[in-house]
C-alpha cells in the first residue's frame, strides 16, 4: 500500500474517532446535566492518566523495532501482549482489593459501579495499543481503521442506547467497558499468529535496555500530562464538577485546534529528519510554513469557537466561551514547541526533551497547586498559557543551540501580531466583531500569500488540472 494511502486511511480513522467525539458534546450535555457531564469528565481524565501509565510505552516500544525482521517483530508483539495482560490483571486485583481506599483519595466522589467500568475500560484499551501499533508498523492502515472505527462507532451506538435507556453517566462507561472488550477480541483473534510463536524458537525480545526505553517513555508521558491535562484534577479537587464541565468544554474546542493541524502533523514528522539532514535552509522553510498552517486554523477557531458553544449546546455552557480563546493560544504555543525542536532529538539521546517536559511538568503542578485554589478556572488557564510558552522558547533556544537551524523569525513575529490583535478585538465590545476579525484573517492570508506564491501558484495549477482532466 501506497503511502498516501496509508496517511488517508490514518486520517479517516483520526476524523472519524475525533468527529463522533465532538458531535456527542451535543446530545451529552443535554441529556446530561451539568454535574454528571463535569462527573463523566472527570472520570475520563482519570482514565487518561491511569491509562499513560499502564499502556507501559509498549506502543512506542514496537515502532522502534520497525526495521526487524517480520517474526522477530511477531515475537515482540506477544511479549508486549502477555505484559500487557498481566499489568492489566495486576490493576485489576489492586482495584479489587482497594477499591474503597482508591474511592477516598479520589478528588471527586465516585460509584463503585462506575470505577469497575472504568477499569475494565482500562485494561482493555492498554491491550489494544498493542496491536494497534503493530498493524501500523506492519503498514495495515486499511485494517488498523477498519477495527479502530468499528470501535469508535459501536461505542457511540451503545452510548446513546444506554442514555435514552436512562443510565447516565453509568451508561457511558458501560457502553465503553463493553465496546473495548468486544474489540479486543477481534484484535487478537486478527493478531492470533504472533500470540502461538515459540519461546523456545524465539525467546524473549524485551532487553534490559528496552526497559530503561520504557521508564523513560512513561515518565516523559506522564510530564507530558501534568503540562496539559493535570488540570482537571486541580479544578475539580477546589471546585466542582460542574465547573469541570465548564472547562471541558472549552477544552474540547480549543482541541479541535489540534485535531483539524493533525494531517500536517503527521506528514511533516515523518520526514522532518530527512529534510533537516539534505538542506537545512529548506528545512527551516517548510517548518514555518507548517507552523502558519497551524496558526492559521487557530485563527479560524478564534473567530467561530465562541459563537458554536453558543449554538451547539446549552446556556449553562455558554461560560466555557470565555475560557476557549486562551486554550487554543496553548494549542498555537504548542505547536512552536513541537515544530521547533528538532535539535533536542538530534543529540545528546533526546535528553533535553525529558529534562524540559520534566522541569515544566514540576512548574505547573507547583503553580496549579498554588493558584488553581485560589483563582479557580482562571489560575490554570493562567498557568497553561505561561508554562507552555516558557516550554516552547525552552524547546526553541535549546534545539538552536544543539543543531542550528536558520528559522525566519520575522515572519513568525508578524503571524503572532495577527493573533494579538485578532484576541484584542474579541474583548472590544463594539458592532461587527466577527466582520473585523474576519478582515484581520484575510490579511493573515494575504501575508501568507505573498510569503508562500510559488506553493499558492502552483495548487491553483494543480486544482485547475484536475478540474480540467475530470470534466473533460
Amino acid at each position: 500500500m501506497s503511502g498516501l494511502k496509508q496517511i488517508a486511511y490514518y486520517g479517516m480513522s483520526v476524523l472519524v474517532l475525533k468527529g463522533l467525539g465532538f458531535l456527542m458534546m451535543p446530545v451529552m450535555t443535554r441529556l446530561l446535566t451539568q454535574s454528571q457531564y463535569g462527573y463523566l469528565n472527570f472520570l475520563v481524565t482519570a482514565c487518561a492518566a491511569c491509562s499513560l501509565i499502564l499502556s507501559l510505552g509498549l506502543p512506542e516500544l514496537l515502532f522502534r523495532s520497525k526495521s526487524a525482521s517480520s517474526i522477530k517483530q511477531q515475537s515482540l508483539l506477544r511479549d508486549c501482549l502477555l505484559i500487557s495482560l498481566l499489568s492489566s490483571l495486576a490493576l485489576a486485583v489492586v482495584a479489587l482489593c482497594l477499591m474503597d481506599d482508591i474511592m477516598l483519595l479520589l478528588p471527586a466522589q465516585v460509584k463503585a459501579i462506575d470505577l469497575y467500568l472504568l477499569v475494565i475500560n482500562l485494561m482493555c484499551s492498554a491491550m489494544l495499543a498493542v496491536p494497534y501499533s503493530y498493524w501500523r508498523i506492519q503498514g495495515k492502515a486499511k485494517q488498523y481503521c477498519t477495527v479502530t472505527t468499528s470501535h469508535g462507532l459501536i461505542q457511540c451506538a451503545l452510548t446513546l442506547a444506554f442514555l435514552y435507556q436512562g443510565l447516565s453517566v453509568t451508561g457511558v462507561m458501560l457502553s465503553g467497558a463493553l465496546a473495548s472488550a468486544l474489540v479486543l477480541v477481534v484484535a487478537l483473534l486478527k493478531t492470533r499468529a504472533a500470540l502461538f510463536v515459540s519461546f523456545s524458537s524465539y525467546p524473549r525480545q524485551i532487553s534490559r535496555s528496552d526497559i530503561y526505553f520504557l521508564v523513560s517513555i512513561i515518565f516523559s508521558a506522564v510530564c507530558l500530562y501534568a503540562c496539559n491535562g493535570a488540570e482537571n484534577w486541580f479544578i475539580v479537587a477546589n471546585t466542582n464538577t460542574q465547573t469541570l464541565a465548564i472547562y471541558f468544554v472549552a477544552a474540547q474546542f480549543a482541541l479541535m485546534t489540534s485535531f483539524a493541524f493533525e494531517p500536517v502533523r503527521m506528514w511533516w514528522f515523518a520526514k522532518r529528519f530527512q529534510k533537516l539532514a539534505n538542506n537545512k535552509a529548506l528545512y527551516a522553510y517548510e517548518t514555518l510554513r507548517c507552523l502558519h498552517i497551524g496558526i492559521l486554523i487557530s485563527m479560524i477557531m478564534l473567530i467561530f469557537c465562541q459563537q458554536l458553544i453558543v449554538l451547539l449546546l446549552p446556556s449553562v455552557y455558554a461560560q466555557s466561551a470565555q475560557w476557549v480563546t486562551f486554550l487554543i493560544l496553548v494549542v498555537v504555543l504548542r505547536h512552536h514547541a513541537d515544530l521547533l525542536n528538532i535539535g533536542c532529538y538530534m543529540k545528546r539521546c533526546a535528553q533535553s526533551v525529558l529534562i524540559i517536559n520534566a522541569v515544566s511538568a514540576i512548574v505547573m503542578l507547583g503553580m496549579m497547586y498554588w493558584l488553581v485554589p485560589i483563582y479557580s478556572v482562571k489560575g490554570a488557564v493562567f498557568c497553561l498559557l505561561l508554562v507552555q510558552g516558557i516550554r516552547a522558547v525552552a524547546f526553541y533556544q535549546t534545539s538552536q543551540a544543539l543543531e542550528y537551524v536558520p528559522y525566519k523569525l520575522s515572519n513568525m513575529l508578524v503571524a503572532w501580531l495577527f493573533i494579538i490583535v485578532l484576541v484584542g478585538l474579541g474583548f472590544l465590545n463594539s458592532e461587527f466583531i466577527i466582520v473585523k476579525r474576519l478582515g484581520v484573517l484575510a490579511l493573515y492570508v494575504g501575508f501568507l500569500t505573498r510569503c508562500y506564491f510559488k506553493e499558492c501558484i502552483n495548487i491553483v495549477e494543480r486544482a485547475r488540472y484536475a478540474l480540467e482532466h475530470r470534466y473533460a
